[in-house]
C-alpha cells in the first residue's frame, strides 16, 4: 500500500509542477499558490470527514506547530511558481530528490532519529542518482553545483526543498 501512495504522490507531484510552469506564463504566483492552498484544504476537509477525523485545537504547542507551518507551507507554496517561472521544469523539479537528505538532517537534530544503514545507502542513491542526471552531457563534474549556483530558479527551489 506504501509504494502504491508513494507513487501517487509522485505523479500528482509532477501535475502540480507542471500545471504550476503552464499557469505561471499567464498569472501571478501568488494566485497560483492561494488556489493550489485552497484546492489542498478541500481534499483535507473531505479526508477528515471520510475518516470521521476531528481536530481539537487545545494544545497551545498544537497551535504554534500549525502557525509554523502554515507560514512554511505559504513560501513553498509561492515559490514554487516562482522558480519555475525563472528556469525549465526539467532543471527544477529534480532538486526534490533532495528531499530526504534535508529530512535525514531535521530528523536526526529535532527528534533525535538516525535511519538504518539501508536507509542511508537508499538517500545516497537518490542524491547520487540525481547529481548523475544533472551531469547529463557535460564534462565537468561540478557542473550541477555552478547551474544551481547560477540559475535565479533552481537557488529558490533548493530553499523551497530545505523547508520541505
Amino acid at each position: 500500500m506504501g509504494f502504491i501512495l508513494a507513487l501517487l504522490w509522485a505523479v500528482f507531484q509532477a501535475g502540480e509542477m507542471l500545471f504550476a510552469k503552464k499557469a505561471v506564463q499567464k498569472t501571478h504566483a501568488i494566485t497560483i499558490a492561494f488556489f493550489a492552498t485552497i484546492w489542498e484544504f478541500v481534499i483535507l476537509s473531505i479526508i477528515l470527514v471520510i475518516t470521521q477525523t476531528s481536530i481539537w485545537f487545545d494544545n497551545h504547542i498544537l497551535l504554534i506547530a500549525a502557525g509554523g507551518f502554515a507560514i512554511i507551507n505559504a513560501y513553498t507554496r509561492f515559490s514554487t511558481p516562482r522558480a519555475l517561472k525563472f528556469s525549465d521544469v526539467w532543471l527544477v523539479t529534480p532538486l526534490m530528490a533532495f528531499v530526504p537528505l534535508f529530512t535525514l538532517f531535521t530528523g536526526m537534530l529535532f527528534l533525535k532519529e538516525t535511519p538504518g544503514i539501508l536507509g542511508l545507502v537508499g538517500i545516497a542513491l537518490i542524491i547520487v542518482g540525481t547529481y548523475i542526471l544533472k551531469i547529463g552531457k557535460s564534462k565537468d563534474i561540478r557542473m550541477p553545483i555552478k547551474r544551481i549556483l547560477k540559475e535565479k530558479g533552481m537557488l529558490i527551489m533548493l530553499a523551497n526543498t530545505l523547508l520541505r
